[in-house]
């Protein structure tokens, strides 16, 4: 599925969620920020240690 298509089914169900899936899907969102940005830095520090620095996506 395409992201903006996956955003826009996101967007449709909010409203219609407790407040308790809204805390939940949000805590589930913090954490997979969290874990993508701790790959990126994994990603960099062994290119670091690699001297080989480039753009890491």
């Amino acid at each position: 599925m395409i992201r903006w298509e996956l955003l826009s089914e996101i967007i449709e169900r909010i409203p219609a969620m407790s407040d308790e899936e809204l805390i939940a899907w949000s805590e589930d969102c913090s954490k997979e920020l969290e874990r993508r940005k701790m790959v990126k830095k994994q990603k960099l520090m062994k290119a670091i240690k690699k001297n080989r620095i480039k753009r890491i996506k």
